[in-house]
């Protein structure tokens, strides 16, 4: 339903990015029209700005619709099904959108930060659907069931250069910390995924500094067996090229983390996987960007 749409995105999406989403659904059913919540200006909000994300105006609303003793036949539940709908939509919408340098980035001398023009096109080229894809796909990967079109769908993603631009838009977006990959269905991708999460651990602060160096340093460096080198380098024959000193295999150890000043006798992560809390003889428990 639309109103299972909205309450399942992860984050508030307008008009006219719900209806793209929409397009890309499996078996899209065309009788749901997204132009029913322009008669529900009242209980929410964006109904006539096609800028403005849509959601609920108030939390009750929300609590009444996925309450069924409380809304009976208006019942909306969020279902597996809605997030394999949704993480489906999200990969078809970054199959069609993104691209090489998507934000027309001149130099790889010039860090994002001193770059006064990204954050507009930024805006202007990467849609709000878009950049919503790029950030939740996998989250509702991991929210719902295993399923073939699903598995299908993510093996061509991660067969080709859109998996490059996926990461080059995550640079732009500033989002590369909450890239977390992986289900427990699709064991036969766990190499790439594993792959993709080192790349990101070790280059991602590079990236986020200024994106080209994805393409001229993160992939040139990457270990010389990873999946990111032998998929990727050969499309960059002019790129630099390490004639000595580079790693066959990712390092065992991705980083040592130093600040306890006593035996650490308990770590544990965070259910989204982005932080690590530690605790210590030294009697502190502390925090980490994991």
């Amino acid at each position: 339903s639309v109103i299972g749409q909205i309450l399942g995105t992860a984050e508030p999406l307008p008009f006219d990015s719900l209806n793209a989403m929409r397009d890309c659904f499996p078996n899209y059913n065309k009788h749901y029209k997204m132009n029913i919540i322009q008669y529900m200006g009242s209980l929410l909000s964006g109904t006539t700005d096609s800028h403005i994300p849509v959601k609920p105006l108030h939390a009750s609303f929300q609590e009444f619709l996925t309450d069924k003793q409380s809304s009976g036949d208006f019942f909306v539940e969020v279902t597996k099904a809605q997030h394999h709908d949704l993480a489906l939509a999200s990969l078809r919408v970054m199959e069609q959108g993104l691209r090489f340098n998507i934000c027309d980035l001149k130099s790889s001398y010039l860090p994002n930060r001193e770059d006064t023009g990204l954050p507009q096109r930024v805006k202007v080229s990467i849609s709000p659907h878009l950049s919503y894809s790029c950030r939740f796909w996998a989250t509702h990967i991991q929210t719902t069931n295993f399923d073939n079109e699903l598995a299908k769908a993510i093996k061509s993603f991660f067969a080709d250069e859109r998996l490059l631009f996926w990461i080059e838009a995550l640079g732009l977006l500033n989002a590369i910390r909450g890239a977390i990959i992986g289900h427990s269905g699709y064991e036969d991708l766990r190499t790439t995924t594993m792959d993709v999460q080192r790349f990101l651990q070790v280059f991602g602060g590079m990236i986020l500094h200024s994106t080209p160096h994805l393409y001229l340093s993160a992939l040139p460096f990457s270990p010389v067996n990873s999946v990111m080198a032998t998929k990727f380098m050969a499309m960059f024959p002019n790129n630099l090229r390490l004639a000595s000193g580079r790693d066959l295999n990712w390092a065992v150890v991705q980083t040592i983390i130093s600040g306890h000043t006593g035996l650490v006798l308990s770590v544990s992560f965070s259910p989204d996987g982005t932080r690590i809390a530690s605790g210590s003889t030294d009697i502190t428990v502390r925090l980490w960007d994991a």
